[in-house]
């Protein structure tokens, strides 16, 4: 049983205690050892019930993360616009075997999350999307592009409620650069940059849901890796 129940005690001060593991992967492994044993007695008709509480992002190891951004955009001849933005995160202590933020290409699902590890990706256009190049509790990264007007299609379908409009080409310049290893991993810090372009349409369904329409291509020049992507964004 749990004491102090009412303030939600999780500690025990006991030596070999499960739920206070620095790596989700350790205490993972805790649990498949307890419930091995307890499929061995548990009766061919029994159940089990566990009740998890938080402890590895909101309890006693919560994080302190340090983070600044700037960003800024010029208009130039044309309609062009030159768009910079910078980034700097850095969690000094975060008592993890793990990286707090990697660097990796374009994710195929709307997430920041690398399955479930509490590691942030951070995109570098270009890398694949299934590697990780550099990794680390702190990271530097930025983007400089140009969006160009290209043209308005300004039509839809007479059949479908989908209305097509303005398209754009949009060269990027991305760099990453990862610092504060942990524990085995300082050969993923340091840096790396890619380049590529993105041609975005924005469209329109029904006359209320807009989004739009992603197609790039990039190189990331670390491992000399090419990939492009396409992209439905509501």
């Amino acid at each position: 049983t749990r004491k102090a129940l009412d303030k939600i005690l999780r500690d025990y001060g006991v030596d070999g205690q499960i739920g206070l593991e620095s790596d989700f992967r350790a205490f993972m492994a805790k649990l498949i050892e307890v419930f091995m044993e307890v499929h061995r007695v548990l009766r061919p008709d029994g159940t089990c019930w566990i009740n998890m509480g938080d402890s590895y992002t909101g309890g006693a190891r919560r994080r302190i993360i340090l983070q600044a951004q700037a960003a800024n955009r010029w208009p130039l001849g044309g309609h062009f616009i030159a768009e910079i933005t910078g980034n700097l995160a850095a969690i000094p202590v975060s008592g993890d075997t793990s990286p707090s933020f990697a660097v990796r290409g374009i994710q195929p699902l709307p997430t920041n999350l690398l399955a479930g590890s509490g590691t942030s990706a951070i995109t570098v256009r270009g890398t694949p999307a299934d590697s990780i190049v550099r990794a680390g509790d702190g990271m530097a990264w930025g983007t400089a592009q140009v969006h160009i007007p290209l043209f308005d299609i300004g039509r839809g379908f007479d059949t479908l409620p989908i209305f097509f409009g303005r398209v754009r080409a949009t060269p990027f310049v991305d760099a990453a650069w990862a610092f504060l290893p942990p524990a085995n991993m300082a050969r993923y810090t340091g840096g790396t940059w890619s380049t590529g372009a993105e041609l975005l349409v924005n469209w329109e369904a029904g006359y209320a849901l807009p989004g739009t329409l992603r197609f790039g291509v990039g190189h990331e020049f670390l491992q000399q890796s090419t990939a492009w992507w396409l992209l439905l964004g509501i």
